[in-house]
């Protein structure tokens, strides 16, 4: 599946989700039709979620549910040592395709597997509709572009976003498992 679903980007570079992210959506390399949908993703970077997170869980232990509080901040954590461990551990062969009759590269997906901003955005969206059910159709507005967007600005692959979700699926899945049955 991921040799048939390539990016628009036409980029060889590193993705500017690995090159830009921490402090801008973006870096001076990304083309400037991309910089919109690196800015819808950036919720999902380390940075941005954490913080995220961190309000969430700040939230919960205000409002009397420091168990919550902790579960989202420790699925958070594992969720990513899941994807660090992934990516290091799952690797790919090269895509290459051809265009004009010369082979190229098809970008970095050798160890992009599960994408962390998929991970991260969705963990970000659960935590932020549990704190404030009334803004659970907004940040889920936001976040179902955002594999879209990863894929289409070549940051990652089909599988990579389909892992992502589905690790954090299972992840924010445990948090209300483990919240109701105290």
């Amino acid at each position: 599946i991921d040799h048939f679903s390539g990016s628009v980007s036409t980029r060889q570079d590193a993705s500017p989700m690995l090159t830009g992210g921490i402090v801008l959506p973006f870096n001076g390399t990304t083309p400037t039709w991309e910089r919109p949908f690196a800015t819808w993703t950036w919720g999902g970077s380390i940075v941005i979620s954490v913080l995220v997170v961190l309000w969430v869980a700040r939230t919960l232990r205000r409002e009397g549910r420091p168990l919550e509080a902790s579960l989202w901040l420790a699925i958070w954590v594992i969720g990513n040592a899941i994807e660090v461990a992934g990516k290091h551990e799952l690797t790919r062969p090269l895509l290459y395709g051809t265009s004009d009759g010369v082979r190229t590269l098809i970008g970095p997906f050798t160890s992009s597997f599960p994408s962390g901003h998929a991970l991260r955005s969705f963990i970000a969206a659960a935590a932020v509709a549990a704190v404030r059910p009334q803004w659970r159709t907004r940040v889920f507005v936001w976040f179902w572009p955002v594999p879209v967007f990863l894929v289409l600005i070549g940051a990652h692959t089909l599988t990579d976003v389909i892992g992502g979700m589905l690790l954090a699926v299972i992840c924010c899945r445990a948090v209300s498992v483990y919240a109701a049955g105290r």
